[in-house]
């Protein structure tokens, strides 16, 4: 898993609507192997100035019972939409990763304000 490497971009921020994406790239020269316990392919959750968790992705949801590999070939990437609920006037930050139990060291951080 050593060549996998990941990306957290801003791609929207409007009226409180934040919009980012998150992907996963292969840059080694042979397939990479994710393996997943469930249907959930990644999670996140937002803290705001103080520190506190004010929500996490996968809080409420239920996701299928599925073990899958998901193969990721030299040059390909695995690219998710995080659209994040409204949020008040303030900074925040957001931490994704993927659920992969064995993609450790994609996890992504980043700081941003909301006017």
């Amino acid at each position: 898993m050593s060549y996998l490497t990941a990306s957290l971009d801003i791609k929207e921020a409007k009226h409180g609507f934040v919009t980012y994406t998150y992907v996963v790239k292969n840059e080694g020269p042979t397939n990479a192997i994710l393996t997943f316990n469930t249907s959930q392919r990644y999670d996140y959750f937002i803290r705001n100035d103080e520190g506190e968790k004010i929500h996490q992705f996968s809080d409420g949801k239920m996701f299928l019972q599925v073990f899958q590999d998901v193969i990721v070939k030299p040059g390909e990437c695995l690219s998710f939409d995080l659209s994040l609920p409204k949020l008040q006037r303030g900074e925040y930050s957001i931490v994704v990763w993927l659920t992969a139990r064995n993609a450790m060291g994609l996890r992504k951080k980043h700081s941003f304000y909301v006017e």
